[in-house]
């Protein structure tokens, strides 16, 4: 059939440049079909019209008795992209409601027309869903086309659905409300759309950075791109995120592993098959911050600066092993994706601390173990308490103590026989280390706690493995004092009978003063707000003592600086303390004479520009509340108490993380 024949009615809608009119209104929740229904005649016809193009050669369209909803429609004559002999008539119908008896009228209008010859494949195209009301009249009409050798074909909105996946521009041309990561998460799939954009991201030449980042400036909103491009998966201890410039492995800590690590590839040409891995030591102490701090130097050490003065240079960044120069915009993506991995392996190391009951204790590195350092204890005592532990080998009697593995090292709780507290087996392994710099002083020894061997199967319990403040309690209430009444009964079994109960009495004193325990527990401020139990004064003076002496560099928003000076004020309306002090620690100059002065001085500094200081200031901040207190808070008003708070809320939790990081990273 010569294709010159073709009629030419095109109606304005169906040009290139013709506007198209998208559906407006809410698309429903979850992957429905879309409601071509809704749309009119013009409007269904320049869809079908779009989506035809992608896959056939449309040269001929005719109306079919006028347009609209209750009568006509329109016909697309085309041929297949691969298979130019087969000439394939599209019938569109807009029809709310298409029929048995509409659907007859269409069949012979099309069997009496000039184009109802052999090998001619006739698809009828119907907005509505269901074909409930036309089933049976479409297989008779199917009938009815075989027997004239003509191939029939029904599309319904459900079927346009499926199509339109593969073509997400047509997608939002017509239908902008909805998701396009619902509909077309095939055709997503056959391209690998995400990862050509990705790399799109960061290739090396910026003409196609620039192309990729106009792209998402322009198809979509920047929240929803940076979820679908930001892909991230956890499973078990393992978690990862896939992002532009830069993809991160960590392994997290866990009762098996004790330590975590983290992999970390660059996304470059000149970086490709890079990978660098990190240990939590040094990740704790250089790579994570508070979530949002800026991509400086001064919250992120790892970030050293750009490479020149240029505004354009590429930033060098330092990951322990390697360094490396990325694009800003690379810096920021690792900033990005560094924010969300951080409370994930801050969880983990919460979890894993709790799992061995060794919350707030240091994580100490032991070979390729780890084990937790309970507290400290004088050489002399370790000594008399492995001697007492040699003397009562599970073996060796029958008494409730004896109950140890003999050794000449370490303690190891081991009982062979029934006992009141423990089932049968190992319960605890305490050894000593005198060079742990920070938690050792002088002629003392750290005490560790060992948790159990995971591949052996122990069980925490309290009657099987001991956990670790539990064997902290035990060591210091029970073995201990077990220790000391049988060094003075062996005394004084040397003594005469009538002198023993003064000797008794004297060597329990001197016991009781060689018997020393420093524990290595650090109590947060925040868990169980703690900080409220000891006072605002003790927790200022807290903050103050422990600010700046770890990781994360500390990071305060504007508002976060606002209500810390509006907590410092609340204070100085109680005019205490001595002002030159208060107005050098705020630095304020010698300007302010009074209390009210330095109210006035503060409110000012809150209109301008709260950029986060340093650790100093705020040690200095925190000496001017603490002089202007007094030592005292009973004068505040609870509001205001609740107020300031409020205020040190995130210097508390800095300081909790710090001490959690140096915790799980100073001695490992």
């Amino acid at each position: 059939m010569p294709k010159q024949r073709l009629p030419q009615d095109f109606p304005p809608h169906l040009d290139l440049l013709a506007p198209s009119e998208p559906l407006s209104g809410s698309a429903p929740l979850g992957n429905h079909p879309l409601q071509f229904e809704n749309m009119h005649a013009p409007q269904f016809e320049q869809f079908c019209w779009w989506l035809l193009q992608r896959d056939y050669d449309i040269e001929g369209c005719q109306l079919i008795g006028g347009t609209g909803r209750s009568q006509g429609g329109i016909d697309l004559f085309g041929y297949a992209h691969n298979d130019k002999a087969q000439l394939i008539v599209f019938e569109c119908k807009c029809w709310k409601s298409f029929n048995s008896s509409t659907l007859g009228s269409a069949i012979t209008l099309f069997l009496a027309g000039p184009w109802a010859t052999p090998g001619t494949r006739f698809v009828l195209i119907v907005a509505q869903q269901s074909t409930e009301q036309f089933a049976r009249a479409w297989h008779n009409a199917r009938e009815e086309l075989r027997a004239r050798e003509i191939i029939g074909e029904l599309w319904t909105g459900v079927h346009l659905t499926e199509r339109v996946r593969l073509h997400p521009d047509i997608l939002s041309r017509f239908f902008p409300d909805v998701a396009t990561n619902i509909y077309c998460n095939e055709w997503m799939r056959r391209v690998d759309f995400w990862m050509q954009l990705q790399k799109a991201l960061v290739d090396e030449r910026p003409t196609v950075r620039r192309l990729a980042h106009k792209f998402l400036g322009q198809e979509s909103h920047d929240e929803a791109i940076e979820f679908e491009l930001e892909n991230i998966h956890a499973y078990e201890n393992s978690w990862s995120i896939d992002s532009p410039w830069v993809h991160i492995d960590a392994l997290l800590p866990n009762k098996r592993f004790f330590s975590g690590s983290v992999g970390i590839v660059v996304k470059k040409q000149t970086t490709s098959g890079l990978t660098v891995a990190l240990s939590q030591e040094w990740l704790l102490k250089n790579l994570f911050a508070h979530t949002g701090a800026p991509a400086e130097n001064t919250y992120r050490p790892f970030i050293y600066g750009p490479t020149s003065s240029r505004p354009d240079s590429e930033i060098t960044i330092d990951l322990h092993s390697a360094r490396l120069q990325i694009p800003p915009e690379g810096v920021e993506a690792m900033c990005r994706a560094l924010d969300k991995l951080t409370p994930v392996y801050i969880d983990a190391l919460h979890a894993l601390s709790q799992h061995w009951g060794a919350e707030d204790f240091p994580f100490v590195g032991h070979g390729d173990d780890t084990v937790v350092a309970i507290c400290s204890i004088p050489t002399r005592l370790w000594s008399q308490i492995l001697e007492f532990v040699n003397e009562h080998d599970a073996d060796a009697g029958s008494s409730n103590w004896d109950i140890f593995d003999a050794n000449q090292h370490y303690v190891k709780v081991y009982t062979t026989k029934p006992h009141p507290d423990f089932e049968l087996g190992y319960h605890a392994f305490i050894r000593a280390r005198s060079d742990l710099e920070g938690l050792s002083y002088g002629d003392s020894v750290v005490l560790t706690w060992d948790p159990p061997n995971s591949f052996k199967n122990f069980e925490l319990g309290p009657r099987h493995w001991m956990y670790c403040a539990e064997t902290l309690s035990w060591l210091r209430d029970r073995l201990i004092p077990a220790v000391g009444q049988w060094l003075i009964e062996r005394e004084l079994r040397a003594s005469w009978p009538w002198r023993r109960p003064a000797q008794r009495k004297a060597l329990a004193q001197l016991w009781a003063q060689q018997t020393d325990i420093w524990e290595h527990r650090q109590l947060p401020l925040l868990p169980d707000e703690r900080y409220r139990s000891i006072g605002l004064v003790a927790t200022i003076k807290e903050l103050q003592s422990g600010l700046g002496n770890g990781a994360p560099q500390l990071y305060l928003t504007p508002k976060e600086m606002h209500a810390l000076y509006i907590g410092v004020a609340k204070i100085m309306q109680g005019e205490r303390g001595y002002i030159p002090y208060i107005s050098s620690n705020l630095g304020l100059g010698r300007e302010c004479n009074s209390h009210q002065d330095i109210i006035q001085a503060l409110k000012q500094r809150v209109l301008g520009d709260l950029s986060s200081p340093s650790a100093y200031s705020i040690r200095c901040l925190l000496s001017a509340m603490l002089e202007g207190l007094n030592d005292n808070d009973d004068w505040l008003d609870v509001p205001d108490v609740e107020l300031i708070y409020l205020a040190l809320k995130p210097l508390m939790y800095h300081q909790d993380i710090e001490q959690l990081f140096e915790r799980h990273s100073r001695w490992l």
